[in-house]
């Protein structure tokens, strides 16, 4: 196991906890490519459902989400600018 893929959780966290709006897309994609990497090596190990693997599809989703959120607040602040 590589130390990006045991570091996914604290680099998810810190996409989840940015207070700082400019540096948000760039924890995203980092996390993101932190948990795409684990979620391969997973499936290319033994490909049985694990914990882990649920947590990863769960952070995915929520890192989505965020995105999500963070893409439509700036286009409504964009609108009103």
């Amino acid at each position: 196991m590589s130390q990006i893929d045991t570091k996914w959780p604290e680099l998810y966290r810190q996409a989840i906890l940015e207070p700082d709006r400019t540096l948000l897309p760039s924890r995203i994609d980092v996390a993101r490519e932190a948990i795409q990497h684990r979620a391969r090596e997973l499936w290319y190990s033994d490909g049985s459902e694990t914990k882990e693997r649920r947590d990863l599809d769960v952070a995915m989703y929520f890192l989505g989400l965020l995105r999500k959120l963070e893409t439509d607040a700036q286009t409504t602040s964009a609108q009103r600018a």
